[in-house]
């Protein structure tokens, strides 16, 4: 079977938990990496996380997030953070990864 990378999209961080918590109760057997992607086209300061899985076993590797905003200085710049995780299954380890990526887009949206 061909690996799977899923893209969803979402508007706020509320709609991104719930995105979050919905992909953990329907995890696909072949799943390598949830993609979740803000969906505000008009803006150019969007908001990524990426979870990737271990293909065999379903377990979370990693996840990191990135987010583009303006500079003060009026020049683009990314936040960007990276966790690893030893082997939890997502919906495991489903709470205390959306606290970590809720901290994350909270300041996002404040650099931006």
């Amino acid at each position: 079977m061909v690996p799977l990378r899923k893209t969803i999209s979402f508007s706020g961080l509320n709609n991104l938990k719930m995105a979050i918590k919905a992909e953990s109760d329907n995890l696909h057997q072949d799943l390598i990496s949830l993609i979740f992607i803000e969906n505000e086209e008009k803006s150019e300061e969007n908001f990524k996380l990426v979870i990737e899985f271990e293909m065999s076993t379903n377990k979370v590797k990693k996840w990191c997030c990135e987010g583009d905003y303006q500079h003060e200085k009026g020049e683009k710049a990314t936040l960007s953070i990276e966790h690893k995780i030893k082997g939890g299954s997502l919906e495991a380890i489903c709470h205390s990864i959306i606290d970590e990526i809720e901290k994350a887009y909270k300041l996002w949206a404040e650099l931006k």
